[in-house]
């Protein structure tokens, strides 16, 4: 059974950074919903082995799924049992395989990444955070 970790339909998502050498990514909108508190919406996944996705997304779902046939195409190279399906707001789908998924909000510039030294301090401020095996 799918479960839902986090939507929103309204926003403009890219991927913006991937750090191979980490297995770190961050895909990010720029919220803009208030003009005077305007952040960045950073949906960061560690322990990445394999992403099949695009680079824009209108809209986003991210689901934490089982291991099935729909995903059988990502290899399986550390035996998780569980991994990310991004479906956007067309109906597009993609696959995430990491362990960890988390939802950051900061006051970034917008093609400044949040990875490396800055993703666990406290202008990262953490809204949710999971991790699968």
């Amino acid at each position: 059974m799918d479960e839902l970790l986090y939507t929103d339909l309204e926003g403009q998502y890219f991927m913006l950074d991937y750090s191979p050498s980490h297995s770190e990514m961050i895909i990010r909108r720029i919220n803009k919903t208030d003009p005077d508190n305007v952040f960045n919406i950073d949906l960061f996944f560690k322990a990445v082995y394999n992403i099949q996705l695009g680079t824009k997304l209108t809209g986003i779902k991210v689901y934490k799924v089982a291991r099935n046939e729909e995903a059988n195409s990502i290899p399986n190279l550390v035996d998780r049992k569980e991994i990310y399906k991004i479906v956007d707001g067309e109906g597009n789908v993609g696959f995430i395989d990491a362990s960890v998924f988390v939802v950051f909000h900061n006051n970034l510039g917008i093609l400044t990444t949040s990875l490396g030294d800055f993703t666990w301090t406290k202008e990262n401020k953490e809204m949710f955070s999971i991790v699968i095996h």
